[in-house]
């Protein structure tokens, strides 16, 4: 771990590796080892009072603190808008915020081509603000409901003859990947987090890493063949034995897991990111597919492959099926013209 600099009384005992708050005339608090919740300890004591000089303080208080617990791919993102935040509004009183600079933070992002970024780190900071009330800095969020600049989803359609030939390029583990992300539309953290505790009796046990509903989808021809196929991928580890290398059946296994001999690590964002960049690059190197796509581009395809808006909206765990319909489904819709006698 790099050097951190602690709050004011909070310290580490590096031969323990336990946090403590040090008080005058008092025992020194066990705050614990884990330091994101050793900084919730310290704030909770009554004795401490957070008191930020400027909006840095509290940017930097929620990044240690809150940021950490969230998803990887959440955090990483925060640590890139805490950047431009503190840059741009680091100097402020928390008192002086609200919606009229942010608006001007806003309007300035798009101007500079980041409208959509400037949107996430605006996002961010209505974040820090809302536990600033916690913290006692305030009694109401005061830049909540800032308009933001204006997003055009994303409409790159996808044919299934495009993937095709995508998948002729990609390793058989993702290729099963890509067909699993077809049938359920499972977002790309939560696909990557599955491992054989969620095979259940009947079906694939789902719990969203964002907020959602748990899905179980029920096994059928495909979709069990596919988790068939991974288990032999992936179920198994390679241990040494007299006759050479042994097949071992492994208790608990990713359904996507590295190329690891003992199969206990899953693809990390950015491992599973590399190896689809890799496939994809052969795929268009080759000028059999002409034009690249996402992985997210997959779950639209998921969701138009859904007769109706509400089959789609109940695949991909949507409360609302607005949603639905603005992001994911892209399909050109086919409408007849009124019948005219002239």
């Amino acid at each position: 771990m790099s050097k951190t600099v602690l709050p004011k009384g909070m310290f580490l005992n590096k031969k323990s590796g336990i946090y403590y708050l040090r008080r005058a005339n008092q025992k020194d608090l066990n705050l614990g080892k884990n330091y994101q919740q050793a900084l919730i300890n310290y704030y909770a004591c009554s004795d401490v009072d957070f008191r930020p000089k400027n909006v840095a303080d509290m940017i930097a208080r929620y990044m240690q603190e809150v940021s950490p617990q969230k998803a990887e791919e959440t955090h990483k993102s925060n640590l890139k808008s805490a950047k431009f935040l503190n840059h741009h509004l680091g100097h402020l009183v928390p008192e002086s915020l609200n919606p009229r600079i942010c608006r001007q933070y806003l309007l300035e992002r798009s101007n500079n081509g980041a409208p959509v970024r400037g949107n996430r780190e605006m996002s961010l900071l209505v974040a820090i603000c809302t536990e600033a009330i916690d913290w006692g800095i305030y009694d109401f969020n005061p830049i909540k409901g800032v308009r933001r600049n204006k997003e055009e989803p994303r409409d790159r359609e996808v044919t299934l003859e495009e993937i095709v030939i995508f998948k002729k390029f990609c390793p058989e583990w993702l290729q099963e990947y890509v067909n699993i992300k077809l049938m359920t539309g499972i977002r790309q953290a939560d696909l990557l987090k599955l491992d054989s505790t969620k095979l259940r009796k009947n079906g694939l046990f789902v719990k969203p890493g964002k907020k959602g509903r748990k899905i179980e989808f029920e096994y059928e021809g495909a979709l069990e063949a596919c988790i068939n196929k991974l288990k032999e991928l992936n179920g198994y580890a390679l241990h040494k034995s007299k006759s050479g290398m042994e097949r071992v059946p492994l208790s608990r296994w990713f359904l996507f897991a590295t190329s690891d001999r003992r199969k206990l690590k899953a693809y990390t964002p950015d491992g599973f990111r590399t190896m689809w960049h890799k496939a994809m690059k052969k795929a268009l190197e080759s000028g059999e597919l002409e034009e690249r796509f996402q992985e997210r581009d997959l779950r639209s395809v998921a969701a138009d492959l859904c007769e109706t808006l509400e089959e789609a909206q109940v695949l991909l765990g949507h409360m609302d099926s607005r949603t639905t319909q603005r992001h994911y489904r892209r399909k050109t819709m086919k409408v007849k013209p009124n019948k005219l006698k002239i």
